[in-house]
């Protein structure tokens, strides 16, 4: 959400939309951090599958 007009009241903006808008937004903010958490967590188990599969299936260099 790139722009949010707030209605105005007798002192400036709405208080209440803006308190709104500030409660959707730091949920928001917390749904990413959880997903980002979980991404990495897969990430850090896919990068250990390869490397398992890696280290049993890989062809070895023989060095002379």
């Amino acid at each position: 959400m790139r722009q949010q007009w707030f209605g105005r009241s007798r002192n400036g903006l709405d208080p209440g939309e803006v308190d709104g808008f500030l409660h959707r937004i730091a949920d928001e903010l917390t749904a990413l951090h959880a997903e980002l958490a979980r991404t990495r967590e897969e990430n850090a188990r896919i990068k250990g599958a390869l490397r398992d599969w890696q280290s049993r299936f890989a062809p070895r260099v023989v060095r002379a």
